[in-house]
């Protein structure tokens, strides 16, 4: 996969663009989310909401990528045992990750069932509708709409 050179500047963009964002949002982590691009959608400042499945992985890197670049010299040395040293490494990994384990170290708050996930967005959107949004119109109305400066 070719990453153009403004990729990463676009990325940025919208990632600052999430973060200034007055809207509340709410993810759900269905699959994978890596790096910079998985944080941009993962922002867990209040009110925003996110939740994952059992199905969610994510991470600083995925883990396939990941070895190849932590273990690069060792596979390299390996040779003809390449593939067998890679398959080890991996199946070490495989046997300590664990949903629970990433969701902790990731600050996500809840690991759901996906059944569930319709009934905690409409209780949120009730929140948001009760709470927030006569708090956003007050400060609307008393300091002006919020105008930020995005590069």
């Amino acid at each position: 996969m070719q990453v153009l050179p403004f990729t990463i500047r676009h990325g940025s963009t919208l990632t600052a663009a999430l973060y200034q964002c007055d809207v509340p949002y709410f993810s759900v982590v269905l699959r994978k989310v890596f790096g910079v691009a998985g944080a941009a959608f993962v922002d867990n400042r209040v009110p925003n909401m996110r939740i994952a499945w059992p199905s969610g992985d994510w991470g600083s890197l995925p883990l396939e990528g990941g070895i190849y670049a932590a273990y690069k010299r060792e596979l390299e040395a390996a040779g003809d045992k390449r593939n067998e040293l890679y398959e080890k490494i991996m199946n070490q990994f495989e046997a300590v990750r664990s949903p629970i384990r990433t969701a902790e170290k990731f600050d996500m708050p809840e690991i759901i069932d996906p059944r569930d996930t319709r009934p905690i967005l409409c209780e949120w959107i009730q929140l948001m509708y009760d709470y927030v949004l006569p708090q956003r119109l007050e400060r609307i109305k008393v300091q002006g709409p919020r105008i930020l400066y995005r590069p």
